[in-house]
């Protein structure tokens, strides 16, 4: 996508932006980086986990099927 608005290609970078706009939402469902952590967790269990420090807590469920789902469909 800044490749792209690099070369002046707008359409194609909204392209893209527009394909990723739901992550992008999802991805502040919550307070930063809860549901980042959710979504690398889900992607790499073996590295990650959803563990965040206080006073922050885990992505709520609904929050979390929601991103799982957008994810999914990218």
């Amino acid at each position: 996508m800044v490749r792209l608005m690099n070369k002046g290609d707008i359409v194609g970078a909204q392209r893209i932006a527009l394909r990723f706009n739901q992550l992008f939402n999802d991805l502040f469902i919550e307070s930063n980086p809860v549901p980042v952590k959710a979504a690398l967790a889900a992607m790499y269990p073996d590295v990650f986990t959803p563990d965040v420090r206080l006073p922050l807590c885990r992505l709520l469920e609904p929050n979390r099927a929601q991103l799982l789902t957008t994810m999914q469909q990218i």
